[in-house]
């Protein structure tokens, strides 16, 4: 039982945990993870932001008040 709780603490706060970063140019942050989808936000190079997740392509981030 204590094994058990341990792990799904684990995955609880590996999933609850997001990762500072920047933007080195200007980007778009999109809905999802496609350049056909809709502009959330445009950020400013330097921009700060949270990167909650990746991919091989993309990223999932979370920046000015919006996740994309």
């Amino acid at each position: 039982m204590k094994r058990l709780f341990m792990l799904l603490l684990a995955a609880a706060l590996s999933t609850a945990l997001a990762y500072p970063g920047s933007v080195p140019t200007t980007a778009r942050l999109r809905a999802q993870d496609s350049v056909s989808s809709a502009v959330l936000a445009t950020l400013p190079a330097k921009a700060s932001l949270e990167i909650v997740s990746c991919n091989e392509k993309w990223c999932k981030v979370t920046a000015q008040g919006k996740t994309g």
